[in-house]
């Protein structure tokens, strides 16, 4: 565990009268990325991230919000799929549905963050989120013969369009000022499908995964406006 500060530079009197500018060091703290995994469910319009939901999977502990000792600041968010328990995305003619399923929740969906019950940012999960491949499927003709195998289902990888940088190869919106969380502050991570989207069961029991960037306080600091 690497052990930082951030510093802010200040002003200060010497006592010859004269000025001079000293940098003030911040409490310590570290870098740890938080994650917060729920099924999908063709059936929900609404998903709730960090917070002790039932069927989540995550990596933090409980309390009034998910980052370590319940305070410290958000630097980043970001989205990733999985396949079911967490798993490999597994696709064949039968589960082909998958992409579009996804596909769907991707383009359709918005995230928003609040803490203390205040919206804090609001974005479109496409911008946090990598795109499906294009498919391009085989179709049959004829009967097949025996011990014929099928050509495989081939995709091309799309470009990533984004109002936000790419880093590390996942999408994310990396916040200029780190986003503090108070102890007493909820830290809320909402997922919505925009009405008039119908989502195919075809992913149902694949995972939405939220994650999180933050600088986690040791218990003796503190997190500071």
């Amino acid at each position: 565990m690497s052990r930082r500060t951030h510093g802010k530079i200040t002003t200060v009197k010497n006592q010859d009268g004269t000025l001079s500018k000293v940098k003030k060091l911040g409490s310590e703290f570290y870098y740890k990325t938080l994650f917060s995994g729920s099924p999908i469910d063709s059936q929900k319009r609404l998903y709730s991230f960090f917070r002790n939901v039932p069927n989540e999977i995550k990596n933090y502990e409980g309390g009034t919000n998910p980052l370590p000792n319940n305070f410290g600041k958000v630097a980043l968010l970001y989205f990733g799929i999985t396949g079911p328990n967490m798993g490999a995305i597994a696709i064949n003619e039968g589960t082909v549905g998958v992409i579009d399923a996804i596909e769907r929740i991707r383009n359709s969906a918005t995230v928003t963050v609040k803490t203390g019950g205040d919206v804090n940012h609001v974005e479109a999960l496409r911008n946090i989120l990598e795109p499906m491949p294009i498919l391009f499927r085989t179709t049959d003709v004829g009967a097949a013969a025996n011990g014929s195998i099928r050509p495989p289902i081939q995709t091309a990888p799309r470009k990533v369009h984004s109002a936000w940088i790419k880093r590390s190869d996942a999408l994310v919106v990396p916040f200029e000022s780190p986003l503090p969380v108070k102890t007493s502050e909820s830290l809320e991570v909402e997922l919505a499908i925009a009405d008039g989207v119908t989502i195919p069961n075809s992913a149902d029991g694949y995972y939405l995964v939220a994650y999180l960037g933050v600088e986690a306080f040791f218990s003796t600091g503190k997190a500071e406006r």
